[in-house]
């Protein structure tokens, strides 16, 4: 099939001169902010250790001092909100604040060019303790609250300490959310705990230190492990095997009837897909294309994706879609026949060869549709809106692993409530630089949440197989769309099939890594960590053949959450998680 995009040579220009700086998820200019930032009202953490917190009594905060002032923070969130973990248990709270203007940031951060540092207390320190950076550790058996304070604002995390030495861990049908009795649970090599008729295994654990748990069913579910695990309540969910989740086909003719025709040495072409259900940094741009069919084109065959149609060749569309509510978007125009033949019979690139013609091109979308797992849904589409708007997009440097030679591919995007994403535009740009981009008319799409620009490049070049790093612009007081900075590209250290030897590095602002290994029969076995990791992959079904598997690393920023959190809700799922940044590497 016709691959995304080859990435055109540039080289980036200085970053300080046209980079905002990195202060969070929303992304502020620090010579501007010196004249817009709201007073600093954070808890200086010397000043409230001698006027705050009475050192005689844990649980008394004086907040007097605070409420003769202007907080900073309209919001404070704390993960995890409650935990359940052993004596020894040690993890660091993520705290987020969100300012008067909306951006969202970890605390401490750097929001507004200032140092913005929380203060953390504990209601009794005999059970646990928490240190300036929000480290905690399980002391004693038990319950208490960790506090977090910040300009007027307080945020609290629940413990439960429990001193039986056991796990409890639940294991639940990733589809159907209902329990599975007989499933199995391990700390690896050691001897699994069967789940009894509630989904729950009670296993046997040494101490509170971060564990490695992994759950498996038979060979009709795919296994899971989750590593460096400090709660002893968690949740685990199985996938079936083969389980495909956008098996869902949207279909229908296209009229061409608002599409220009072109010249005598043109042919209208156009591209027709689903829109984006899930996370949007971490979708995919090869996740657009549907499977290949052939036509014919003056003469020409090609194989290309169902879902790129041809006026007079081939004039429905084919795109694959998650089960639920969709929209179905597309676009068209005429193109050089030289072009558009070179690109069917994949020496050239689509998305490439539609960006570059968006001027003679229109747009149409159909809302409103419902996709049916393996069922199909009909919705003619008739492309009439012409991109007569342009978005703004500021563009960082690329980062670790790239050559500097690449590109981004950027998508401008329109959210619908329930639809998901509509792509309303198409460019490329070059880092460290803005760049203007083509888009329909803002407003084109009926109940629209906003406009974001989600941006693509990749090692080598979109389209060239590897590694990919992904950022979505948000947009600043301005209306430019801002793109945060790209993760590094996750890289694997080591791989010894052998001794099931297996490492990895990932950015460290990545909340959540998933590795997926995929055997040739299309098994498969998740490995879920907070970071990176390096350890041994745990063989919990014995016909999973390991030596012919693949390797996929995903590596999520989020905007919320945190990995304890997520493993005691039974919450791993990538594509529900507010992601701002996406970084993924494959190896065969």
């Amino acid at each position: 099939m016709l691959l995304p995009l080859l990435l055109l040579g540039c080289e980036p220009d200085d970053p300080k001169e046209s980079v905002p700086e990195d202060t969070g998820y929303v992304f502020v200019d620090t010579a501007e902010a010196d004249d817009t930032a709201p007073p600093d009202t954070s808890v200086d953490t010397a000043e409230t250790a001698d006027t705050s917190i009475d050192s005689g009594d844990d649980t008394a905060v004086d907040t007097s001092q605070d409420t003769a002032v202007v907080p900073t923070w309209l919001t404070l969130e704390v993960w995890p909100a409650s935990l359940v973990v052993h004596p020894g248990a040690t993890w660091t709270l993520r705290v987020v604040g969100t300012d008067p203007d909306g951006a969202r940031g970890d605390l401490p951060g750097d929001l507004w060019g200032e140092k913005t540092l929380p203060a953390f207390t504990v209601d009794d320190s005999a059970i646990a303790s928490v240190d300036a950076a929000g480290l905690v550790t399980a002391l004693a058996e038990g319950t208490t609250n960790v506090r977090v304070f910040i300009g007027g604002l307080e945020a609290t995390c629940a413990i439960v300490v429990r001193a039986d030495g056991v796990a409890t861990i639940t294991v639940l049908d990733a589809s159907t959310g209902l329990p599975i009795a007989g499933a199995n649970v391990a700390v690896p090599f050691t001897a699994p705990v069967e789940t009894d008729a509630a989904g729950v295994a009670l296993l046997p654990v040494a101490d509170g230190g971060p564990l490695t748990f992994s759950a498996w069913v038979d060979d009709t579910y795919d296994a899971v492990t989750v590593v460096g695990v400090a709660a002893r309540e968690l949740t685990v969910s199985v996938r079936l095997k083969d389980t495909v989740a956008n098996d869902a086909t949207l279909t229908g003719p296209v009229d061409f009837a608002g599409v220009d025709d072109g010249g005598w040495s043109d042919v209208v072409v156009g591209f027709a897909a689903a829109s984006i259900q899930g996370s949007l940094a971490s979708t995919r741009l090869e996740d657009l294309f549907a499977d290949d069919r052939a036509i014919t084109v003056f003469g020409v065959d090609a194989d290309a994706p169902a879902n790129l149609f041809v006026e007079t060749a081939a004039e429905t569309y084919v795109a694959a879609a998650f089960d639920g509510p969709v929209a179905v978007w597309g676009l068209g125009g005429p193109i050089a026949i030289t072009d558009a033949t070179e690109s069917l019979s994949g020496t050239g690139d689509a998305l490439q060869l539609l960006a570059d013609n968006l001027g003679s091109m229109s747009w149409g979308q159909v809302a409103g549709l419902t996709a049916t797992s393996g069922g199909e849904t009909t919705a003619g589409l008739a492309p009439a809106s012409r991109f007569d708007d342009v978005a703004t997009v500021s563009l960082p440097p690329l980062s670790l692993g790239f050559t500097g030679t690449e590109e981004y591919f950027l998508l401008v995007t329109e959210e619908r409530v329930a639809e998901g994403f509509v792509v309303t535009g198409l460019g490329t740009g070059g880092p460290a630089a803005s760049s203007d981009i083509p888009m329909v008319l803002a407003g084109t799409v009926a109940d629209s949440l906003g406009t974001t620009v989600l941006a693509y490049a990749q090692v080598g070049g979109l389209g060239s197989g590897g590694a990919t790093s992904a950022a979505i612009a948000t947009e600043n007081s301005e209306g430019n769309l801002i793109a945060p900075l790209l993760q590094d590209i996750p890289t694997v250290d080591s791989w010894d099939p052998a001794a099931r030897a297996f490492g990895y590095t990932v950015d460290t602002d990545a909340q959540l890594v998933r590795i997926r290994l995929r055997d040739e029969r299309n098994r498969v076995h998740d490995i879920f960590a907070p970071s990176s990791w390096s350890g041994t992959i745990p063989n919990c079904v014995s016909s999973f053949r390991l030596p012919s598997a693949s390797i996929e690393v995903l590596a999520l920023e989020t905007t919320g959450g945190s990995y304890e959190a997520w493993l005691s809700a039974g919450d791993l799922e990538v594509d529900d998680k507010p992601t701002v940044t996406a970084a993924r590497t494959t190896q065969e």
